[in-house]
């Protein structure tokens, strides 16, 4: 039976109610305040590298630093989802956002490409807890019918700090260098975290209410607790749907990366643009991105509540993603006739075409 997204759990009464309200938001604001944190703290070498290169790395060098920290980031955020199932949320993502702003800290101390590299490949380790402790906590805290409006809005976290992030380095860097950039970031983090760690709550449980989130029990008709219903390792391997999913998000993700870690350092030695020029397009990136991320949940969310009451099969978030997904295959097209757009167009629609961002896409399911 679905539960009103307005009402609170059956067993709150409504002088506690607020109390509800009150830990719901609080951990909500807190992942969203912690995971833009952790993102500027992930992010900040390749927002800082017109800066950095300026101290003699080659591009051989940014390349080997950059890919260190999404092999390690890649393993460590599948552990990371598996330690989510064991251990506290709450736990995990603080300590691991503290330990992230640690690492960028240190990492300020050292001129040497291998040191930088085996630094940022530690990082990249640290950091992958955090999405799936988020995840977790999130699905503990809401219901179904606003799932995909609140997974969405916590997603624009990435964006809020892929926007600030290339424009706060710009500022910083050209008056002061890279490293008090990186110094700034990796303060603030270790704040956030022990901050954090006060208000994130794990699920309602932890604060004497009834469970109704993802770690709530689920019953039969005769109202016996079924199992969990999770599928093993083998179903998993042999979906067709996993591995379409899987090579899709590869995909958009490789034309992502590639757009946030080298846009700038393109435009600027390449185009010959300036550095504010080069910020402005990877934060039009980000910001196009907050506007599809929430568009796409909201819109999920109710093409789930439409599919429930017609009695539809099949998944509606399915339907919402393809259609995104073809809107991002449009854009990365149009973008790579980036020439044409500059001469016939102007400079403005690369970014307003970037609206489709693959952000839309991640954030549906």
């Amino acid at each position: 039976m679905d539960v009103p997204v307005q009402s609170p759990p059956s067993n709150v009464a409504a002088s506690p109610a607020h109390m509800f309200h009150f830990y719901k938001w609080s951990t909500f604001v807190s992942m969203y305040i912690g995971y833009t944190v952790n993102m500027l703290s992930r992010k900040s070498f390749s927002f800082a590298l017109p800066a950095i290169i300026q101290d003699g790395l080659d591009k051989d060098d940014l390349g080997l630093i950059s890919s260190s920290q999404n092999l390690a980031y890649t393993f460590s955020k599948f552990l990371g989802g598996i330690m989510s199932d064991s251990m506290s949320s709450r736990l995990l993502f603080s300590v691991g956002l503290f330990a992230s702003g640690v690492v960028t800290l240190i990492f300020t101390g050292f001129s040497s490409p291998i040191a930088f590299a085996s630094l940022w490949f530690l990082q990249g380790l640290v950091q992958g807890g955090g999405w799936p402790a988020c995840a977790k906590m999130l699905k503990n805290w809401c219901y179904e019918s606003e799932f995909g409006t609140l997974w969405s809005t916590l997603s624009t976290a990435m964006n809020v700090a892929g926007g600030l992030g290339p424009i706060l380095a710009t500022a910083i860097t050209l008056h002061h260098g890279w490293r008090p950039f990186l110094q700034l970031i990796g303060i603030v983090t270790m704040v956030v975290a022990v901050v954090g760690f006060f208000f994130l709550v794990n699920s309602p449980t932890d604060v004497g209410f009834e469970s109704f989130g993802d770690d709530a029990p689920k019953k039969d008709a005769k109202g016996k607790v079924k199992g969990r219903g999770r599928g093993t390792w083998q179903d998993m391997i042999r979906s067709p749907f996993m591995w379409v999913m899987c090579i899709s998000y590869l995909v958009v993700f490789l034309a992502r990366t590639a757009a946030l870690d080298w846009g700038q350092l393109y435009l600027i030695q390449e185009l010959h643009q300036t550095e504010y020029i080069g910020s402005l397009f990877i934060s039009s990136l980000e910001m196009g991105g907050i506007i599809g991320s929430v568009a796409a949940g909201y819109i999920a969310d109710k093409m789930v509540s439409v599919s429930r009451r017609e009695d539809t099969k099949g998944s509606p978030r399915m339907t919402v993603t393809l259609g995104f997904v073809i809107m991002f295959t449009a854009s990365l097209h149009l973008f790579l006739f980036h020439f044409f757009i500059v001469i016939f167009l102007g400079k403005v629609l690369i970014s307003v075409w970037f609206l489709s961002d693959n952000k839309m896409f991640t954030n549906i399911l």
